[in-house]
């Protein structure tokens, strides 16, 4: 398939399963964001007390690490469970049996998806903290040097090094980008799934980088305009009819819609990227490993 191929395709998996996807993306969310809140407010509580002691600096420090580390941990599971949802049911739809959610193999297949994820953390964080190291020293260096700290060349060049950075950060994603599909459809865990999800993308990085760029283009201005036109009939009242009570009201009600439609829209977004990287990896496996010859056969059983 080629990029356009490729897209049509994620919108007519998204199409045919689409209540199916929102449902569950929606409850998932829902149910994350109560629970980061619980967990947030839960560990500030403690580090405030902590903190409230007295001289406990160290003992303060180690209670920052480990709400960090819980809130990561919290991070990859409830994006595991949102990508690993979106993944399942595509392929139900991709590989055209009755769309429904695999719940025996959920549980199993998040935990899957979870170790994948951070396989990625492990690998991506050396590169990261060396990138951050990078451009610290890049700033501390101008600073000694007159000359350059403050000039035009050094903003220049602090912008070049930091788009840089970002592009260098995107490309390893992109490149580990696979290793959650191979995890929750062929049973992998860890660094294995990502080794394995490294050689599907083999010959094929650019151009399905090049798709994802896009992809990403396409939902941000989505995103953007969408929400863009629920904000303005709030906006215009507001600055027009500023002070009239009636109208202020309806501001209010706009606005709750506002946050209501905000928030269907981000429920309709969530499964996009774990739906293209379903389609790009069985796309993958079709072209590399015969996969459509499989399903062909598997069709055929169902027939008989």
């Amino acid at each position: 398939m080629n990029a356009a191929e490729l897209m049509d395709r994620v919108f007519d998996v998204y199409k045919r399963s689409f209540w199916k996807q929102l449902a569950y993306a929606a409850i998932v969310a829902t149910i994350s964001t109560f629970a980061l809140g619980f967990i947030i407010g839960f560990l500030g509580v403690g580090a405030i007390f902590i903190f409230s002691l007295g001289d406990v600096s160290a003992l303060g420090v180690a209670s920052l690490i480990f709400i960090v580390l819980v809130i990561v941990v919290f991070a990859l599971l409830m994006q595991a469970a949102l990508t690993t949802g979106a993944i399942l049911l595509s392929r139900e739809t991709f590989m055209g049996r009755v769309i429904r959610l695999p719940m025996k193999q959920l549980v199993g297949a998040i935990w899957r998806a979870f170790t994948a994820l951070f396989a990625q953390l492990i690998l991506l964080t050396p590169v990261i903290a060396t990138a951050v190291a990078l451009i610290y020293g890049y700033i501390r260096f101008a600073a000694y040097v007159d000359v350059l700290f403050g000039s035009r060349f050094y903003y220049v060049l602090l912008i070049i090094l930091m788009i840089a950075v970002t592009i260098g950060v995107l490309l390893l994603v992109h490149l580990f980008s696979l290793s959650i599909a191979v995890a929750v459809t062929e049973r992998s865990y860890f660094f294995n799934a990502v080794v394995r999800g490294i050689k599907l993308l083999g010959g094929d990085f650019w151009r399905l980088f090049g798709v994802r760029v896009m992809w990403f283009i396409i939902i941000f201005v989505f995103m953007g305009t969408a929400q863009g036109l629920l904000m303005t009939i709030p906006s215009l009242l507001g600055i027009f009819f500023a002070g009239i009570p009636a109208v202020m009201i309806l501001v209010l009600v706009f606005n709750m819609i506002f946050m209501v439609g905000s928030m269907a829209i981000s429920f309709a977004m969530y499964p996009l990227d774990g739906i293209l990287t379903a389609v790009i990896f069985f796309n993958q496996r079709i072209k590399k490993e015969g996969l459509d010859i499989e399903i062909s056969i598997e069709e055929l059983y169902r027939a008989l």
